[in-house]
């Protein structure tokens, strides 16, 4: 009687642990089903993600440009993205004007004469063009501004002539401008033939000219 009883319950319990995995199998063969589609619903999902990351760090680099140029904070040496490739101010130069004493009097007659209470502002440039065509440029595409003039300064003098830029190759140039030395805030303004707006770039300032300078030119 014990080993029927005994037999009967291991038989009871072969039988419903039978039942739990036949419980079980459907489930786990959804789960097997569904995996494909789990897994391709996590990878687009990453993508998604990825993209809108690219495209808010595109916008916020675009943003950033916009605000630089809005602001003319672009820097001396900084390669500024253009509608063609690059443009870059490589360096900036101040020079003061002669004195009569250094003209020892002569002052009349010199053609393009810096006196004493103006400065020489030599700014080097360098345009980069990435298209597969040429494009026009020109040293009156550059002007400086001054802090408390409305009008663009043209440059007085300039190392290259208007002309066509070829595909894939860049040019170096030497622009002057001249200004008064008054201590004014100045600026490189570049206008892109192809951009929006002008690309601004910060020159520092103009140093204040001496008030025996002053003298001496206006005496």
């Amino acid at each position: 009687m014990v080993q029927l009883l005994r037999k009967t319950k291991h038989t009871a319990t072969h039988t419903t642990n039978k039942q739990m995995l036949a419980a079980q199998e459907p489930g786990a063969g959804r789960v097997r089903a569904l995996l494909p589609l789990i897994i391709f619903l996590a990878l687009v999902t990453t993508l998604v993600f990825a993209g809108l990351l690219q495209a808010g760090r595109m916008l916020a680099d675009g943003a950033n440009r916009q605000s630089q140029a809005d602001s003319g904070s672009f820097t001396v040496g900084q390669s500024i993205p253009t509608s063609f490739g690059v443009v870059a101010i490589e360096g900036i130069e101040n020079l003061t004007g002669l004195t009569s004493q250094d003209l020892s009097g002569v002052t009349h007659g010199i053609q393009n004469l810096v006196l004493a209470d103006q400065a020489q502002i030599q700014v080097s440039i360098l345009l980069t063009n990435h298209l597969n065509s040429a494009i026009y440029y020109s040293p009156t595409q550059f002007r400086l501004l001054v802090q408390q003039s409305l009008d663009p300064v043209l440059p007085s003098g300039s190392t290259i002539e208007p002309g066509m830029l070829d595909a894939n190759s860049s040019i170096e140039a030497t622009l002057s401008f001249v200004v008064p030395r008054n201590g004014d805030k100045l600026w490189i303004r570049y206008d892109d033939p192809g951009g929006a707006s002008p690309i601004l770039v910060d020159a520092g300032r103009v140093d204040e000219a001496p008030a025996s300078v002053l003298d001496d030119i206006h005496h």
